[in-house]
């Protein structure tokens, strides 16, 4: 009888273990918080070209299960953003840099407006070489001399001289200046001018239709 007893609770015992094993293993099904929202540190700023600014994205609830994001610059020419939310100024503009959760495509933006420090001629030939593409097959031509002049150019229209900067590009003889023509870009880049070599002062328009002018 005592065995039989003995038998009975070592059973009960070892089903007890079993049981609670089993039970302590059981895995608690994980629930997906999902993402509602995200916004940044910033709605808009000003930086100055070359210039850096971090901007942080928010996402919420803070509990949320996947709070990945992709950062996107609208345009790219003006303001670039790497994937921790850096954004590099490049050129002067307005552009927007926008965040979205991979969990929900939840969006938020940031208004950046570039602005240059001060205008130089690598500034100004950008622009003109962005405007006037021509400039690259005129780069690319034998012999052909270019240069930026910041002083007053005596031969070219007063009104030219104190608000343009003065690119020349011409052939093989530098100091002929009745076969060079001349570009003016506004110190605000804004506008540009050119002179061919009868020293009359043409709109980018009137200088491709320009029939005179010569060795372009």
């Amino acid at each position: 009888m005592k065995r039989f007893v003995a038998s009975v609770i070592a059973i009960f015992m070892l089903s007890s273990i079993f049981t609670f094993s089993a039970t302590a293993v059981t895995a608690v099904p994980q629930v997906k918080v999902q993402v509602k929202s995200v916004s940044l540190s910033k709605v808009s700023f000003s930086i100055k070209r070359f210039q850096t600014q971090k901007l942080t994205a928010r996402v919420l609830p803070t509990k949320a299960t996947d709070k990945r994001v992709v950062w996107k610059s609208s345009n790219t020419k003006i303001a670039t953003v790497t994937k921790y939310g850096v954004v590099k100024a490049i050129s002067k503009g307005s552009v927007n840099i926008i965040v979205t959760t991979v969990d929900g495509k939840k969006t938020a933006k940031c208004k950046v407006n570039v602005t240059l420090t001060s205008i130089d001629s690598i500034d100004a030939f950008e622009y003109l070489r962005d405007k006037v593409p021509e400039v690259v097959t005129f780069l690319k031509k034998k012999n052909t001399i270019w240069f930026c002049d910041k002083k007053p150019n005596s031969k070219a229209k007063n009104y030219i001289d104190r608000e343009y900067f003065t690119f020349y590009v011409g052939y093989n003889n530098p100091d002929t200046i009745e076969r060079w023509n001349t570009f003016f870009v506004k110190k605000d880049l804004s506008n540009i001018k050119v002179q061919n070599f009868y020293g009359n002062a043409y709109s980018v328009t009137q200088w491709r239709n320009d029939k005179k002018m010569s060795g372009m």
